[in-house]
């Protein structure tokens, strides 16, 4: 029987010779289609059963398969290499939506364990793992390259993670304050929250997140926001007085913020960072306040 050609997009390793249908060794009973195939790792010939090289995610041969050549299978390094490429290219993978699903991938070199490894272990901070520190991409929205992967301890990581889905101003460390209109600015240092100040322009807002990145040399990721042609500067502090108020719970309207504070029994500055953080929501007396024009 005439059999098929092979062809060469369905294997990793490069086809040298069809052998066709013979025995694998003197004790198989049934004839299967050998091929002469090229061992992407040692460019030395091998011999492999057609269908079973089909199979192969290497195109390695027998000897240079990944778990015989680096023995690490069960280490740490390993499982760090693995876990990469299971988020980038399994679909099956939990974490795959986050990596793979949006584009983040593995260059091709680093596909191949002994080049990664030789290049992580040259990268700065790697005897700190034992401190905690794990690979990280610098840049969140490119994949697992020269240059754009570390050792960086959770904290760094923890500041270096794309913005919110939740983030309605398209910038990391900006939000929108509804009763005023301006923006507050906000970034995390060592797990803590640092208040930048609260902006009138958007731009504006994320060029301070960007400049405070710089100015104190952290990992942060920035917004890659160029310095406005006009700086606003902040915005003026909430007013606090001249403003009508009304109250939904007591469908009552009142003059000022003072006049509104002294009946429910709460400060004038209660009342206004209600305004500026909550809508309005004041959790003690559970009354919500809005400006009335």
């Amino acid at each position: 029987m005439k059999l098929k050609a092979l062809k060469q997009e369905k294997y990793k390793a490069t086809i040298v010779k069809d052998l066709g249908m013979q025995f694998k060794n003197e004790l198989d009973k049934q004839k299967r289609r050998m091929v002469i195939f090229l061992c992407n790792s040692c460019k030395e010939e091998y011999t492999s059963e057609a269908y079973s090289a089909t199979k192969s995610k290497t195109g390695y041969c027998h000897s240079c398969s990944v778990p015989k050549v680096h023995g690490a299978h069960g280490t740490e390094l390993y499982a760090t290499w693995s876990g990469m490429m299971a988020r980038c290219s399994n679909k099956k993978n939990k974490n795959y939506k986050s990596y793979g699903g949006r584009g983040i991938t593995v260059t091709e070199e680093f596909k191949d364990f002994h080049i990664w490894e030789t290049y992580m272990k040259n990268v700065p901070y790697y005897e700190r793992r034992v401190l905690g520190y794990s690979m990280d991409r610098i840049e969140n929205n490119k994949g697992y390259e020269r240059g754009n992967i570390r050792w960086a301890s959770k904290s760094t990581q923890t500041q270096n993670t794309r913005k919110q889905k939740n983030n309605t101003t398209g910038y990391k460390g900006v939000s929108k304050i509804i009763s005023t209109g301006n923006y507050e600015v906000r970034i995390m240092v060592n797990w803590k929250s640092t208040y930048l100040g609260s902006y009138v322009s958007l731009e504006e807002a994320a060029y301070v997140y960007d400049k405070f990145i710089v100015d104190h040399q952290l990992d942060n990721t920035k917004n890659g926001v160029e310095k406005p042609a006009v700086l606003l500067g902040r915005s003026n502090k909430i007013e606090v007085n001249g403003i009508k108020l009304f109250c939904k719970e007591l469908n009552k309207k009142f003059n000022s913020m003072t006049e509104a504070a002294k009946s429910i029994g709460v400060t004038k500055g209660c009342i206004a960072q209600a305004l500026k953080h909550r809508n309005g929501y004041i959790k003690k007396c559970n009354l919500t306040f809005i400006k009335d024009t």
